[in-house]
């Protein structure tokens, strides 16, 4: 009843993240929309697998998503061949999405010279421009993913000897579903081998098939219900 002799009533939303030490931060709303609604950290301790979804707009009973994926080396690979990474999805491909990836890495020059500097390699390709340098963009059976080559640590100005600072890969592309669909996140890191990873994506099921005796460690993310 006493609210009824209100003249006008405001609400307010916060957004917290509470880190596992009991330590909280206050989000925007923008951040909040950007968190990842599943995050996999392979038990090996090697790779963090971050998947997330956007609503885009509805057109009757269809509803357009962009769905995306970060793959995030928590300790640095030794070996550099070829690594793949995939979004596998039952959904349905929306054409009209400009599908885009990048792969990211930093190293820290660590050469005896005075160097001292950070040298960025970033890479990046859309559907509209598939190929840069070692990352590609490439389709199997209407589903996106990338193919790349790990770059072994260098540093871009003496030339000399660096290490790994920084290394992550990223996909996006758009899907359709009038219900509910699933997405996956899928990552291949080749150990041993001399060609690239053949990956085959089938009604949202990922096979990657090592070619001439390559050796393949394969990280699967939960898969994560589109809605």
């Amino acid at each position: 009843m006493n609210v009824l002799q209100y003249k006008s009533i405001s609400t307010s939303t916060s957004y917290i993240t509470v880190a596992e030490n009991g330590n909280y931060q206050e989000l925007s709303e923008e951040e909040f929309a950007l968190m990842p609604l599943d995050i996999y950290n392979s038990p090996d301790g090697y790779m963090k697998l971050e998947t997330n979804y956007a609503l885009k707009r509805t057109v009757g009973s269809e509803k357009y998503f962009g769905v995306w994926v970060c793959a995030t080396w928590l300790k640095w690979p030794a070996i550099a061949l070829n690594d793949v990474l995939i979004l596998s999805t039952n959904g349905v491909f929306d054409s009209s999405h400009n599908e885009s990836a990048y792969v990211n890495q930093t190293f820290y020059c660590n050469s005896l010279s005075i160097c001292s500097k950070y040298s960025l390699v970033n890479r990046t390709v859309n559907k509209n421009s598939l190929i840069k340098d070692d990352l590609i963009l490439k389709y199997s059976n209407y589903t996106p993913y990338i193919s790349f080559v790990p770059l072994s640590p260098k540093c871009n100005y003496c030339g000399g000897p660096a290490k790994d600072i920084y290394f992550r890969a990223y996909l996006s592309y758009g899907i359709i579903t009038s219900g509910t669909c699933n997405i996956q996140a899928h990552y291949g890191h080749t150990t041993i081998g001399i060609t690239d990873i053949g990956v085959g994506i089938k009604n949202g099921e990922v096979t990657l098939t090592p070619k001439l005796g390559a050796q393949i460690t394969q990280y699967d993310a939960r898969p994560v219900t589109v809605k």
